[in-house]
């Protein structure tokens, strides 16, 4: 079908869908326009120090078809103030404290809009992250597609560090690869997930305390493919009041067990469509783990792995290769057929590695007499 079929069959559908009244599209100027509704989540625990500019970034934002949810999950501070003070501009629950999982899942079960987006009461939205993401969708016609953007690091007085773009580091086909965006380290709060996701794969596991997000972003997107909006979108705060500074090894200990069952859970296949082979897989995940976190078993971890899959995929390639020469080499004398069948037999057992350690002195110089 070619580009022009696609759009005229996108305008027929949404006139149709007009026509009928359905949510998340309504009639402007008699032209169709994709504009469900949004719902931002603001899960706060004792937040009362950065909670109102984020409340304040959710309600400036430029897609006006929003609800803004905060829930209080147990806050000892003056939080509760702080939200009430909003009066009915946004939605307010409270709850006692369970940990950030049970209050997200709390304005899941609660929440009218089609899609949710994420706010931590920490960070900040750009005035039109919201605006930006709905265009992507409505562009790329897959309406449950997850969509993420990248993000700028602010700190305590919300003054820019550096601007992280995914474009800047990986290319579209590669963000675009299932998983990808979730392995290679885009925030929580830049992603746009229709609640359909929740349905297929479940809400937020209130078992983990400190890396609900990415378990779930990992059921979300395993399989799926990802839209990226090529610009910032989101501001990332960094501060000494966050969870993973103040949990510590409590926080390495969870995402390293999170990590490691990541790299336990996908196939091969899944490995090979994301980084061509299980080799470069873990190869990418440890440079990944050891440059830019403090998991130190996870990425031990996939380095031993990496090794692991070296030796598999060189032991695989050089039988091949080294088979191929045993048939061509089948008209030699009997000497030195056998010493290639020797060679051959340790290389299954033992790898390249170990094979050219253990190798007998005989061995090695009937093969060097050979090639000689």
């Amino acid at each position: 079908m070619f580009a022009s079929d696609v759009i005229g069959e996108r305008k027929r559908c949404c006139a149709w869908e007009c026509r009928r009244g359905l949510r998340g599209v309504s009639r402007v100027n008699d032209e169709c326009k994709f504009y469900p509704k949004v719902s931002i989540v603001i899960p706060v625990y004792n937040g009362a120090n950065y909670m109102r500019e984020a409340i304040d970034s959710a309600l400036a934002q430029t897609y006006d078809n929003i609800e803004v949810i905060v829930v209080n999950d147990g806050s000892t501070d003056n939080t509760e103030e702080i939200a009430l003070s909003y009066g009915d501009k946004i939605r307010y629950f409270s709850k006692s404290n369970g940990g950030v999982a049970t209050a997200l899942n709390m304005a899941i079960e609660n929440m009218h809009g089609e899609y949710f987006s994420w706010l931590s009461h920490d960070d900040v939205y750009f005035p039109n992250k919201i605006e930006a993401q709905i265009n992507m969708l409505s562009e790329y016609g897959d309406y449950e597609a997850v969509v993420f953007s990248g993000f700028v690091y602010i700190d305590d007085k919300s003054k820019q560090i550096p601007r992280l773009l995914p474009t800047d580091k990986y290319t579209e086909e590669e963000l675009s690869r299932p998983l990808f965006p979730v392995l290679y380290g885009m925030g929580g709060c830049c992603f746009l997930i229709h609640k359909s996701h929740f349905n297929r794969v479940g809400f937020f596991d209130e078992a983990l305390r400190m890396t609900q997000d990415y378990d779930l972003w990992f059921r979300v997107l395993r399989g799926k493919p990802a839209i990226c909006y090529p610009d910032a979108l989101v501001m990332l705060r960094v501060h000494r009041e966050q969870t993973g500074r103040k949990s510590g090894s409590e926080f390495s200990n969870e995402s390293d067990k999170l990590w490691i069952n990541i790299m336990e859970s996908l196939s091969e296949q899944e490995m090979c469509d994301l980084n061509g082979s299980r080799y470069y897989f873990f190869k990418k995940i440890y440079q990944h783990l050891y440059l830019y976190s403090p998991y130190g078993k996870s990425a031990v971890y996939a380095k031993n792995r990496m090794y692991e899959a070296l030796e598999s995929e060189s032991n695989s390639r050089n039988w091949s290769i080294l088979r191929r020469a045993q048939e061509r080499f089948s008209l030699l004398g009997v000497g030195y057929r056998a010493a290639i069948g020797e060679f051959v037999l340790s290389l299954r057992k033992v790898g390249i590695f170990n094979t050219i350690k253990r190798c007998e002195y005989a061995l090695l110089r009937t093969i060097k007499k050979y090639f000689s």
